[in-house]
């Protein structure tokens, strides 16, 4: 007797090439077709591994489980070939109906494999995945279920044909079913049922249902037969629901009861004794309402007596169950009345333990309350950030007015304003006190030291401008001021200007000597032909006095001269009284400026575009260092720079100043200058892509407490020393602006180091 792949085959005939194989891929059969175009031999079949010619892994690996349809590619032809693989299961076979005629894949069954299917015993229905509605079936189907042609039984939906289905009456029985159906594909969905025919009875079938997809298109193949004549049937399927229920009340989480009409307990499955803290079969025969929560109980017993008057409506509900040991507990409670099913003859009831969700849906609420206040408190706090940043904007604005107009002002007054740090030498002049030695403020440089600058003034005046200046170096007077004659470069002669200068402390160390120096030459040479203007010389004098006090006092210069300005309202009568305020007024300014830099800084980064251009890192590097030679204890420090690599490297100038402003002024600011030889190293590799950046210290370092929070804005992890809390936020900031990334490491007590990376922003 053929098998079923056998009759296939030979149906087939020639129109195709037709070939069986067994599981391990070898021929066990095929056509004249089959054998002429893989010029196969008759007695070399059985020896033959067919699957060598197929140039598709995936079907070579695992033989399909159900039928599959398009083209496929193999050794003997450089075109794919239109296939149709069919499993038989039983036999362990594998029929391949190949069409190297057809050249695109088909979403359809071939004229002679459409045949096949008709021909075979089995009935065969395909069926719509989003609908249930019958699509096709073959000539088997329409006999077993006793319909006249394939139109009649197109009207018909599969949930009207099985009877689980019929039975269930519900729009959402078909999805369930699916479902079923997917979660054993690949392997089909094997049932024993009773399919509803034409005229109403029933036939039993067992029957093969499988899931397909393909090439966009999916449906399912339900494979039957009648095994109405099979003496073991009405055993296999009573056998086949009773493992069913029987698996399914073994491994239910949920508590399964039966009651009688009086709310008796007839059943209760093992979830329930167990998780209630009950013995096994304890609860058999005690009344329901007496496990209900006693504020529960009157709801309870109203469901129960809707239930109990209404047939197959299933109940949903959610009360309070007390267990054995008498905690209570909330249970979602599911109820149908099944009083009248010959097989059941009870109030089924599925309990569900939902006090974990109950007492999570409360948490739930609660955080819900407490986001929204603290999105409130936010709110608040972003629009109280926002107006102290329009704040800050204005006072910038004004801080940039005033700058002009006190650099404005000693332009028209010729007044300079200089600083001289008495710990390093070094000495600061502002532009117009090098237009009073008659230099350019654009290309000269301030005087390296005190014998530098004692060249500039003349030989008569050198004695008595450097006994003045020790006075104040040794403590014995804080002030002075002194007319002297100023050497003037573009004219190689020398000039008269009033100097005065006022000694700089800091907790009652002196730091520095700050002056101005004002034009007086005009005023000498015209002395004595103005003898009867002495009394309006003098006023003039005493204004002007009080118009460089209102300008130290009130105006923002470079913060170098303004400190000094400020010293300067300290000639009052009540020294103790004004030295006090202005040492706490000097401070301020000294963190408002600072403040001032990091917000300018910020501004700066969040609003302009990136402006590539060539980076010098040495020259960079190096200016940087020697913006902050005046700071403490930074001639102390050695410095290192380490340059690699000489591909142009491109980026934003502006930005890179700002990071290495701040990185080095920290470095030099939090030195621990009780190490042996402090220093600060700054290594740089340049390559076409980026520049790396390693910046190492051994200064005072950080707690490993505040290595996460650096780098977050107002955040200071020193308290000891003055800053704004907003440098490493600028440098991070404008790092991530450069498309860059930073990471710092640090010990405390042994030093700091900071490594990032920016990107080369050079055109390709």
């Amino acid at each position: 007797m053929l098998s079923d792949a056998e009759q296939m085959l030979t149906i087939l005939g020639d129109t195709c090439a037709g070939i069986i194989i067994d599981e391990k891929g070898f021929l066990l059969q095929a056509n004249a077709v089959a054998q002429r175009i893989f010029q196969l031999s008759s007695k070399h079949l059985k020896q033959f591994s067919f699957l060598k010619n197929c140039l598709n892994e995936s079907l070579v690996e695992n033989l399909p489980t159900k039928t599959w349809t398009g083209d496929l590619s193999y050794k003997v032809s450089e075109k794919p070939f239109f296939t149709q693989i069919i499993p038989f299961t039983e036999s362990k076979q594998w029929l391949w109906a190949i069409y190297p005629q057809i050249s695109e894949t088909g979403s359809y069954i071939a004229p002679k494999l459409q045949k096949a299917l008709q021909e075979i015993s089995e009935g065969v229905l395909f069926v719509d995945i989003e609908s249930g509605s019958i699509l096709q079936a073959n000539n088997s189907a329409l006999k077993y279920l006793r319909y006249n042609n394939l139109e009649e039984i197109r009207t018909k939906k599969f949930t009207e044909i099985e009877n689980d289905l019929i039975q269930q009456k519900s729009s959402n029985a078909w999805k369930r079913f699916l479902i079923e159906i997917k979660q054993r594909n690949p392997e089909p969905y094997e049932m024993i049922s009773l399919f509803q025919q034409k005229d109403g009875s029933t036939i039993p079938v067992k029957a093969e249902v499988f899931y397909d997809e393909n090439d966009g298109e999916a449906y399912v193949c339900v494979v039957f037969r009648d095994i109405s004549s099979q003496d073991k049937f009405v055993e296999e399927l009573l056998d086949s629901q009773n493992k069913k229920f029987q698996l399914l009340i073994e491994n239910l989480e949920d508590s399964v009861l039966l009651l009688d009409e009086a709310a008796t307990i007839l059943y209760a499955s093992p979830a329930a004794h167990k998780s209630w803290g009950f013995q096994s079969n304890e609860l058999h025969g005690e009344n329901f309402f007496d496990l209900v929560h006693p504020y529960d109980s009157s709801l309870a017993q109203k469901i129960f007596f809707e239930v109990i008057n209404t047939r197959r409506k299933l109940f949903r509900t959610t009360f309070r169950i007390v267990f054995k040991d008498g905690s209570a507990h909330w249970m979602e409670i599911k109820a149908k009345n099944l009083l009248r099913e010959p097989t059941i003859n009870a109030v089924l009831v599925i309990i569900h333990n939902v006090t974990q969700q109950t007492l999570a849906e409360e948490k739930i609420i609660q955080a819900l309350e407490n986001e929204k206040r603290l999105n409130e408190e936010l709110a608040k706090r972003e629009e109280r950030l926002k107006n102290t940043l329009e704040l800050v904007r204005q006072k910038e604005n004004e801080l940039k007015k005033a700058n002009q107009v006190l650099e404005d002002a000693q332009t028209f007054a010729k007044m300079g304003s200089w600083y001289i740090n008495t710990k390093t030498g070094e000495i600061f002049w502002s532009r117009q006190t090098f237009i009073s030695f008659g230099m350019n403020p654009d290309t000269d440089k301030a005087p390296n030291g005190r014998l530098e600058l004692k060249t500039l003034i003349h030989p008569d005046d050198r004695t008595k401008l450097a006994e003045h200046f020790d006075k104040i170096v040794a403590g014995e007077i804080d002030n002075y001021e002194l007319e002297l004659r100023q050497y003037q470069k573009n004219q190689d002669s020398y000039k008269w200007f009033l100097t005065k200068a006022q000694a700089i402390k800091e907790n009652g160390e002196l730091i520095g000597v700050s002056g101005i120096t004002l034009d007086i030459h005009e005023r000498k040479i015209a002395e004595e032909k103005i003898r009867q203007a002495n009394e309006e010389l003098s006023k003039a004098n005493s204004e002007l006095d009080r118009f460089v006090y209102s300008v130290s006092h009130d105006l923002r210069a470079p913060i170098s001269s303004l400190l000094g300005l400020i010293q300067l309202a300290r000639m009052t009568d009540n020294m103790s009284q004004i030295q006090e305020y202005l040492g706490l007024q000097e401070k301020s300014i000294r963190r408002l400026d600072n403040f001032i830099k990091d917000i300018l800084d910020y501004s700066r980064n969040a609003r302009l575009d990136i402006q590539p251009e060539l980076i010098n890192f040495q020259e960079l590097i190096e200016n940087c260092f020697e913006q902050y030679n005046y700071m403490e204890n930074s001639k102390r420090i050695s410095k290192l720079i380490e340059i690699k690599g000489k591909m142009p490297f491109y980026s934003d100038k502006s930005r890179l100043n700002i990071v290495f402003n701040n990185l080095l002024s920290n470095a030099i600011k939090y030195a621990n200058m009780r190490q042996q030889e402090p220093f600060i190293d700054v290594k740089v590799e340049v390559t076409r892509k980026q520049a790396k950046v390693i910046i190492q210290d051994n200064g005072i370092g950080i707690h490993k407490d505040h290595l996460d929070k650096v780098f977050n804005m107002f955040y200071r992890a020193n308290d000891m020393l003055a800053g704004s809390g907003l440098g490493l936020y600028i440098v991070k900031e404008a790092i991530n602006k450069l498309g860059g990334e930073i990471s710092l490491e640090s010990e405390l007590g042994k030093g700091t180091r900071i490594h990032f990376v920016v990107p080369n922003l050079a055109k390709s």
